[in-house]
């Protein structure tokens, strides 16, 4: 995972106006990842930050930083974007149906975070919803694209 691979993965993207959902939500992904992953180490002059909460969805005791490499730390494609898919792709649709789950248990990190007063982890939190919350834009944009052009809009 390297924010370099996702930019030559993406480069058309990344050359679109900064208003398109699609380059919003790919520079707030490969932010999240540069700014969340890593920050439980103590390196490089960065104190280690880490919050951790039981999760009312699957009752497992969860980690910020766990939360963060399991779900956010990938190499990510907009392939539907790219080729202009006729239908929602895969990866799409996984994430379509994910996103509430994800955005619920960052809701579950924030609030333990704001009970133990711990301003570095809910300053992250925030991105991560944020950069959530572009996802879901973004694959709400694309929905709205492939009805247009099969309604003949």
């Amino acid at each position: 995972m390297s924010s370099e691979h996702i930019e030559k993965l993406n480069r058309p993207i990344l050359k679109l106006n900064d208003s398109n959902p699609a380059k919003r939500f790919l520079s707030a992904f490969i932010d999240c990842q540069a700014d969340c992953a890593g920050r439980e180490l103590d390196f490089d002059g960065q104190t280690a930050i880490e919050q951790e909460w039981t999760s009312a969805s699957d009752g497992r005791v969860w980690t910020f930083s766990g939360f963060v490499y399991m779900f956010l730390c990938f190499d990510i494609e907009l392939d539907g974007f790219l080729q202009s898919a006729p239908h929602l792709t895969p990866s799409e649709i996984g994430a379509l149906r994910e996103l509430p789950h994800l955005r619920s248990m960052m809701n579950e990190c924030a609030e333990a975070a704001r009970q133990q007063g711990n301003s570095e982890i809910i300053e992250l939190t925030d991105q991560v919803l944020e950069m959530l919350g572009l996802w879901e834009e973004y694959l709400k944009f694309r929905q709205a694209t492939i009805s247009q052009t099969h309604d003949g809009s």
